[in-house]
């Protein structure tokens, strides 16, 4: 445990921690480990990079992991006129046999970083966590769920949904 805090949080960010057993606890919730992939290349965590289980991005998003750098893969469920050309809905979760869930926000910096990619791809995000977005669903209710700002996205996969 102790080789793994270092990974996982900047210098900066363990001392807004007042106490080890704090620090400690989310050290263990929080993976560094990227599974097996032939495009496992594209989400090799970068510096201070992190890969972040769903429970734990749904529960601290606007917490703890605010500002945190992540790597993930993800599949894009909408990425139409409604959600428009810099953001879209990603599902964060594989589960396996072509079943994705757990939906997130993805915000573009500009629509030419996600110019390549569509709904039902597979893609590979790193980027940062910036809160919780709430909004008003297609069926008129309302949903919140994690923001993240994507810097750099690959399209890994097609056909994921």
């Amino acid at each position: 445990m102790r080789n793994m805090v270092p990974c996982v949080f900047s210098v900066g960010t363990a001392k807004k921690y007042t106490n080890l057993a704090t620090l400690i606890t989310v050290a263990a919730l929080v993976s560094t480990t990227i599974g097996a992939s032939s495009a496992a290349a594209s989400v090799r965590p970068r510096g201070n990079e992190i890969n972040i289980s769903y429970p734990v991005l749904a529960k601290e998003a606007s917490n703890i992991l605010k500002g945190h750098r992540f790597v993930h893969y993800a599949c894009i469920f909408q990425f139409d006129s409604v959600t428009g050309t810099k953001d879209f809905l990603a599902e964060w979760t594989n589960s396996g046999y072509g079943i994705w869930n757990d939906v997130v926000n993805v915000r573009l910096p500009s629509a030419s970083v996600g110019a390549k990619a569509f709904a039902t791809d597979v893609v590979a995000l790193h980027g940062y966590v910036l809160g919780n977005l709430s909004y008003q669903t297609q069926s008129g209710g309302n949903d919140t769920v994690p923001n993240l700002e994507v810097t750099t996205i690959a399209v890994v996969g097609h056909n994921c949904s």
